[in-house]
């Protein structure tokens, strides 16, 4: 199973190119070896936070969207100035629940590297300004040859266990314990949780943690109060003017290579929050990720959002790009 926001795809990997990547002070559990834990057993329960199922997951979580006020953007990415490719998000909230939906297509000189698409689905609830997912799955597949990945993974309540379907089926041998687990969310709605957050009186927008399991791996994502910036015109449909500008950090905390702990990227990564008009606030939906950027030497790439339009449940439209030449 990969790891986050897929490396083998070069669109959502700028995401995190730029990372400052760092491990925390944790007592890191050691390797097992495969095949050395009876599945279903106590102690594969207390060692891994997933429980593997042979076939694809049938019963999947309900969750409520009436009256959902929907959100969608297409997400440019670039890399050294060229464009490398698209993400389709198409997001719906409630004060209680959200679903989203990405698809990724890359383009240009990304497809020397690799010519695949990525279509993720990601659901859950939404309480106290936490977002905890219920229901995640990512299917990747190489447009030049026969090779997919698919990774399916669900729970019943967010207090549960999460139990994982995958094709090829997963190898867990890097523990992940349910404690660790407990709360977090997908890769996919990390992205979006980056602004999808209500007001904090007296608090910075930037200054919090996002918990992240992919069902591999267990790790933090961290935002540091960085400036704010006015975003000036750079294309038709671009969101124009004031942002708070966040540092990213990525604390590893389970499910890594013993090695893997000590590393350190060098390297920036920040995401700039843009306002959601009043008109279309809520509860948990008050800024909205802009745009991305990640540089690592004299490699730099950017995510930028066009065309970003908000939805009311009562049909409205709100702009919030550029809409004069």
């Amino acid at each position: 199973m990969k790891q986050l926001l897929n490396t083998k795809t070069i669109v959502p990997a700028l995401l995190t190119a730029g990372i400052l990547t760092s491990a925390i002070a944790l007592d890191y559990p050691a390797d097992v070896e495969p095949g050395s834990i009876e599945p279903g057993s106590d102690e594969w329960k207390a060692t891994f936070a997933v429980d593997q199922v042979a076939d694809r997951i049938a019963s999947k979580p309900d969750i409520d969207l009436d009256g959902a006020t929907q959100l969608t953007t297409v997400y440019k990415g670039k890399a050294a100035g060229m464009n490398i490719g698209r993400l389709y998000l198409t997001s719906k909230l409630t004060p209680s629940t959200y679903h989203m939906s990405y698809k990724v297509v890359q383009s240009g000189v990304a497809k020397w590297f690799d010519n695949s698409e990525t279509d993720t689905v990601s659901y859950g609830t939404l309480a106290d300004s936490k977002m905890t997912a219920l229901y995640y799955f990512n299917h990747e597949r190489d447009k030049d040859s026969d090779e997919y990945e698919i990774v399916e993974m669900t729970r019943d309540t967010p207090d549960s266990r999460f139990r994982l379907w995958s094709e090829p089926e997963a190898v867990l041998k890097r523990p992940v314990p349910p404690e660790m687990a407990l709360h977090t969310v997908d890769p996919l709605a990390a992205l979006a949780l980056l602004g999808y957050v209500e007001e904090m009186p007296g608090k910075d927008v930037c200054d919090r943690t996002i918990p992240v399991f992919d069902g591999n791996r267990r790790f933090d994502m961290r935002l540091v109060p960085a400036g704010t910036k006015t975003l000036k015109r750079r294309g038709k449909r671009m969101y124009e003017g004031f942002t708070y500008r966040c540092r990213i950090y990525m604390d590893k905390i389970a499910g890594y290579k013993a090695k893997d702990y000590a590393k350190k990227q060098r390297a920036d990564a920040y995401v700039y929050l843009a306002p959601i008009p009043e008109e279309a606030k809520m509860q948990n939906l008050s800024y909205l990720p802009v745009l991305l950027e990640g540089q690592t030497g004299i490699f730099k790439a950017t995510l930028e959002a066009k065309d970003p339009t908000i939805t009311l449940a009562d049909g409205t439209e709100i702009k919030m790009g550029r809409t004069k030449s």
